[in-house]
């Protein structure tokens, strides 16, 4: 790989009226780039996945998948990353529950729990949960951590969503509670000639006048990826730590064949796995 690190917050066009990229032009645009792999975490859906898989694999670029969620009650939002086959299936499942079960009280350390994460599997290793969780702060990873073992969660630091010194601020209180850090760099668009289109999105999401909407992230292109390490001074290591979640990453989708569900002996226990 030509780069120390691997990108592993890019969104494409289905991260609804923010993404501007195919989910099929990433593994291009990476291949071109010089990385040998990469994430989509769309919000809220993995509508791409399949996309993006295919896309990847056919520029010889690793797949990495997962998805970005929201808890509709604390507003709290996670990084779902897949390490396995069944970690693929988990963050699957929570991204559906986040996004139907609108009308109770769950959170997201709820959601997290009913899928198995929690319980038997905490302190099993993070190839046993099957997915990597990065948090946005110290305090709400330790929540997570709860759930899902330590070993599973990362706090995230997205280089061109927060200034140096709150950066590095989460680092301290990360060491302080054990946890690793993982940096990012956010990627919305190709280059800087989706701005304008990125600008739209934002004021249709928003509802506000084209004029009136700015972007939250500095310079989020793509063309932007083989030079972020400038940006990661004094934060080396938790840049290095993106390959650390990428390697751990060993599975495929198994396309072309068929899946079904197991059946069981009770026809309701059959449909409640359908659920």
């Amino acid at each position: 790989m030509a780069t120390s690190y691997v990108p592993l917050r890019l969104r494409s066009r289905y991260s609804l009226l923010t993404g501007t990229i195919p989910a099929t032009e990433v593994g291009g645009h990476l291949a071109r780039l010089g990385f040998g792999a990469g994430a989509v975490l769309d919000s809220g859906n993995v509508y791409g996945a399949v996309d993006f898989y295919v896309g990847m694999a056919a520029e010889e670029v690793k797949p990495i998948l997962g998805a970005e969620v929201e808890c509709k009650v604390t507003g709290e939002k996670l990084g779902l990353i897949a390490l396995t086959r069944d970690g693929y299936g988990r963050v699957c499942k929570v991204v559906t529950d986040t996004n139907l079960k609108t009308g109770t009280h769950s959170t997201l350390l709820d959601f997290l729990a009913d899928v198995g994460t929690g319980s038997a599997d905490r302190g099993a290793g993070p190839g046993a949960v099957g997915v990597a969780v990065l948090a946005g702060s110290a305090e709400y990873a330790s929540e997570v951590a709860e759930v899902v073992g330590k070993e599973n969660v990362w706090v995230e630091v997205i280089l061109n969503r927060e200034q140096p010194g709150r950066a590095k601020a989460k680092v301290r209180e990360a060491k302080r509670r054990g946890l690793k850090v993982v940096a990012n760099w956010e990627v919305l668009g190709e280059n800087r000639d989706d701005a304008a289109l990125l600008r739209t999105l934002e004021a249709m999401r928003k509802g506000t006048m084209v004029s009136q909407a700015g972007l939250k992230v500095r310079e989020p292109w793509l063309e932007r990826l083989p030079y972020i390490e400038r940006e990661a001074r004094g934060l080396e290591e938790a840049l290095q730590e993106t390959i650390r979640i990428a390697e751990m990453v060993d599975f495929d989708l198994g396309l072309g064949a068929s899946h079904f569900p197991k059946a069981t002996s009770s026809p309701l226990e059959s449909l409640a796995k359908l659920r």
